[in-house]
C-alpha cells in the first residue's frame, strides 16, 4: 500500500507566505492585547513581551512546526543566516551596513534642510529624539528581517529567479504597511507614501540579502534607520501630508536606490561573490 503523500509547506510558497503573514499580524495584535492586560507603559515590559512573542514565532513555530522556509533543517539554516561568526567576510558585511546608513543620514539631513528652508524654520539635530530602545524599533529591526527576508524571500527564491523574488518580496513588505491605514492618527496620503517607500526599502533589503546571504547587514541597517530617523529627519515625522511629500524621496527612495548601487559597487570592487560556501 503506497504511503500517503505528506503536505510540505515549502513546496507551496504562496500558501506558506499567507500563513506566515497571518501569524505575523496575529503576533502584533496579541502583543498589544498583552500590553493592555498588564496596563504597563514601561518600555522594558513592552520589549520583553514583543521579543518573547516574536522569538516564539520565528525560532519555534515557523521553522520547527511548519518547517519553513527550507524544510526540516529550517531552524539550523535560519540560525546560520544570523550567525556572524561563520562568515569570513563579516567585516565587509558590517561596512556595507554602516556605510549604507551614512547614505541615509546624508539624504535625510538634506531633506530636512530643504524642508526647513521652505518653512522658514530652524533645523535642529537632537539626539534625545532617537528610539533605539523602543520595542517597535527592536522588533522591526530584528524580526521583520527574519520574517520578510529570512523566511518569505527565501521561500520565493526556492521557486523564482532572484530578480522576481526580490520584487515580489518588496511588494509584500510594502503592502503589509498598508495596514497602518487602520490607525486614525495617520494621514491617508502618508500611509500611501509609506507603502511606496517601504517597497523601496524592501527591494534594498532583499538585494543585500541576495548578495550577502546574511541577515546581519539587514538587521543592523533596519534597526539604525528606524531608531535614528527622528534625529536626522527633524520636523518630518508628523505623519502628515508634508512628511509624506518629503519622506518619499529623502527618507525612502533616494537613499534606498543609492545603497543598492553602493552595495553592488563594493562587492564588485572587492571582487566578492557570496555563496553558501563563502559564508562558512
Amino acid at each position: 500500500m503506497p504511503k500517503p503523500i505528506q503536505f510540505k509547506f515549502k513546496e507551496h510558497p504562496w500558501i506558506s507566505i499567507t500563513i506566515v503573514l497571518i501569524l505575523y499580524i496575529f503576533t502584533l495584535i496579541l502583543s498589544d492585547v498583552l500590553f493592555s492586560i498588564f496596563q504597563s507603559n514601561q518600555s522594558v515590559v513592552r520589549i520583553f513581551i514583543k521579543i518573547g512573542l516574536f522569538s516564539l514565532l520565528c525560532v519555534f513555530i515557523i521553522p520547527i512546526i511548519l518547517n519553513l522556509p527550507f524544510g526540516k533543517n529550517s531552524f539550523v539554516k535560519l540560525i546560520s543566516l544570523l550567525n556572524p561568526g561563520i562568515n569570513r567576510y563579516f567585516g565587509l558585511i558590517v561596512f556595507i551596513s554602516l556605510s549604507g546608513y551614512l547614505i541615509f543620514i546624508l539624504s535625510q539631513i538634506s531633506g530636512s534642510f530643504i524642508y526647513h528652508a521652505t518653512q522658514s524654520t530652524d533645523y535642529i539635530i537632537n539626539f534625545s529624539r532617537h528610539s533605539l530602545f523602543d520595542s517597535v524599533t527592536i522588533v522591526s529591526g530584528i524580526f521583520e528581517e527574519i520574517i520578510f527576508r529570512g523566511i518569505i524571500l527565501s521561500l520565493l527564491l526556492n521557486h523564482y529567479s532572484e530578480r522576481k523574488s526580490v520584487v515580489l518580496s518588496a511588494i509584500i513588505f510594502g503592502g503589509i504597511h498598508a495596514l497602518n491605514i487602520l490607525n486614525p492618527q495617520k494621514d491617508v496620503f502618508w500611509v500611501f507614501s509609506q507603502v511606496i517607500w517601504s517597497f523601496g526599502f524592501g527591494v534594498m533589503y532583499a538585494y543585500i540579502f541576495v548578495k550577502t546571504k546574511s541577515l546581519i547587514p539587514l538587521i543592523l541597517l533596519h534597526y539604525l534607520i528606524n531608531g535614528m530617523v527622528n534625529v536626522w529627519f527633524y520636523g518630518l515625522d508628523k505623519n502628515d501630508f508634508n512628511s509624506a511629500v518629503y519622506g518619499l524621496p529623502f527618507f525612502g527612495l533616494i537613499p534606498a536606490a543609492l545603497v543598492i548601487f553602493w552595495t553592488g559597487f563594493l562587492l564588485k570592487y572587492k571582487n566578492v561573490q557570496f555563496t553558501e560556501s563563502t559564508s562558512k
